[in-house]
This record gives structure tokens, C-alpha cells and sequence, in this order.
């Protein structure tokens, strides 16, 4: 569907109403998508810059980081990775937390699932 172009947008509440739409949407397709926003958002956390002072610790004296780095990725986890999480457990009707998991569960059920069996 063409909520799923949304996955990719950095505005967390764009991307909040795309991962709720796709809920409501009900669609199989969405998962793989879903799972993969789960580990960018994840990934995009763990990459994201620690807030509070850290000044000079990166490559470029006094900003607490070197190259570029998504300031909003922690907040984007922190209110979309829960609503990805509830819609693919919804989809799925299974219960993981971690975007590993779901990869894991992806690689050995996810035929069956899109298949409806």
C-alpha cells in the first residue's frame, strides 16, 4: 500500500499515522516493511548522539559527536517503536519486543504467514 511509502520519513509523527494506518489496513504485505522500520528506528537510536552536555567527544570539538547524526532518532524510537510493535503483533497475532526477533521470526515464518497457513 502507499502508506508504506511513509516508513521512510523522518517526521515521527508522519511516520506514527503511516504505522497506525497500515494496522488498520490489515495488510500481510506490510510486515516485512514494519520489520524494517523496527530495526531502522533501533539502529537509528543506538547511532543518535547521547543528550546532555557531552561537548567535544566526536570529531568536531564541542559537539558531542562526529559526522552527521539524526538528533531525533532516540524520540522517533521511543514513540513509533511501540506502535510498530503492537501492529505487527496485531498482524501477526505474535508477541517479540526487538527488531532481531522479528527478523528471526520473518526468516522462518514468514512464508507461512503471507501465505495465510
Amino acid at each position: 500500500p502507499v502508506v508504506e511509502n511513509n516508513f521512510k520519513s523522518k517526521s515521527t509523527a508522519v511516520l506514527k499515522a503511516a504505522v497506525a494506518a497500515a494496522g488498520e489496513l490489515k495488510s500481510r504485505s506490510s510486515v516485512p516493511q514494519l520489520i524494517d522500520l523496527c530495526n531502522r528506528l533501533e539502529e537509528g537510536a543506538k547511532e543518535a548522539p547521547n543528550v546532555g552536555g557531552n561537548y567535544g567527544g566526536g570529531n568536531l570539538p564541542g559537539t558531542g559527536g562526529g559526522g552527521v547524526v539524526d538528533d531525533m532518532a532516540r524520540e522517533r524510537e521511543r514513540v513509533v517503536k511501540p506502535v510498530v510493535i503492537k501492529v505487527l503483533g496485531d498482524l501477526t497475532k505474535t508477541n517479540l519486543g526487538m527488531a532481531k526477533e522479528w527478523e528471526n521470526w520473518w526468516r522462518t515464518e514468514g512464508g507461512k504467514f503471507m501465505s495465510g497457513k
